[in-house]
């Protein structure tokens, strides 16, 4: 069973605790995360089905978005309604992509989770803790201590290098110096670009400088990284290459990652694809992993998964 399957019946689970009650009697499975799930596999033998080597943490959303409302006044009368009651749930250690057309509510959806922007209705839970409602200043600890920015234009200080750009925002958020740069080397080394490091941007490749942009949104460990269209300005190979990074680095640190793309093929290297229309989500993508985990690896009847997911 690959992780990516172990995420999904992990997700699903957790569904079945939280909707078993209003759907009636379904299999008493224990809700627990990815590393739980690992080593409590639900399997089919000989008609039964069993459990194996029972383990568990618990699969708490890391993002919990309820009935979120968002408009933007463009005039005396006239208003754009970004976000129309929009409601998600993303886990820890998931990689989701938000797609939809422009207009979609995608970017403002990030800006609300992002703590850059605040809700008109509804609420924002992130790592258990409820953010619409606190002042700026608590914000801006929440995005500094939580939150890491993966951005389309790499967003690289030209004069300061690899190792430079990534300590800088460890200082920014009161890290010392000599902790700041052990810190940076670290996450350069991750992504690969320990050789690179005394490197200005100017002479690295598009995509190494996107690797530097990664190492520097975890540079304060948040739980969260969120990339806008993070291979927007790369070709095909490069984008390749780096959705290879941030997949490494998520199974790495169990870092959840949430990327806004117009990029069909970088949704398809995520575990699951949110698709959002009219400031609405149209399709959380649960149900079609669910279905295709479960065909893959035999694990749970489909009607399960369908009552789970629905």
């Amino acid at each position: 069973m690959s992780l990516d399957q172990i995420r999904t019946l992990a997700v699903v689970v957790d569904r079945h605790h939280s909707t078993s009650a209003r759907r009636g009697s379904m299999p008493n499975i224990p809700a627990m995360g990815p590393t739980g799930l690992k080593r409590h596999i639900v399997r089919r033998k000989h008609g039964d089905v069993s459990a194996v080597e029972t383990g568990g943490d618990t699969m708490a959303p890391v993002i919990q978005i309820d009935g979120v409302a968002k408009k933007y006044r463009l005039g005396k009368d006239n208003h754009v309604h970004a976000l129309r009651g929009t409601s998600i749930e993303i886990h820890k250690g998931e990689m989701v992509a938000i797609m939809g057309p422009s207009g979609s509510g995608k970017s403002t959806l990030m800006h609300i989770v992002g703590c850059l922007d605040t809700p008109d209705g509804g609420s924002v839970v992130l790592n258990g803790r409820r953010v619409d409602t606190l002042r700026d200043r608590e914000l801006t600890r929440v995005r500094s201590a939580e939150i890491g920015f993966i951005f389309q234009g790499f967003n690289l200080i030209p004069t300061l290098s690899a190792i430079d750009n990534v300590a800088l925002a460890g200082e920014y958020a009161g890290m010392a110096r000599r902790e700041a740069v052990a810190r940076a080397e670290e996450l350069l080394d991750l992504v690969g670009l320990a050789e690179r490091k005394r490197h200005l941007p100017s002479e690295l490749s598009g995509g190494q400088q996107q690797r530097v942009a990664i190492a520097r949104s975890l540079m304060n460990r948040p739980a969260i990284v969120l990339g806008d269209e993070p291979t927007g300005d790369l070709d095909t190979s490069t984008s390749e290459e780096i959705m290879g990074v941030m997949r490494e680095v998520n199974l790495a640190t169990g870092t959840t990652f949430v990327l806004v793309t117009h990029n069909p093929e970088v949704a398809e290297a995520c575990d699951r694809t949110i698709r959002m229309r009219d400031g609405a989500v149209e399709d959380d993508g649960l149900a079609g992993r669910v279905e295709e985990a479960f065909s893959d690896v035999g694990v749970i009847d489909p009607v399960f998964a369908t009552g789970c997911c629905a």
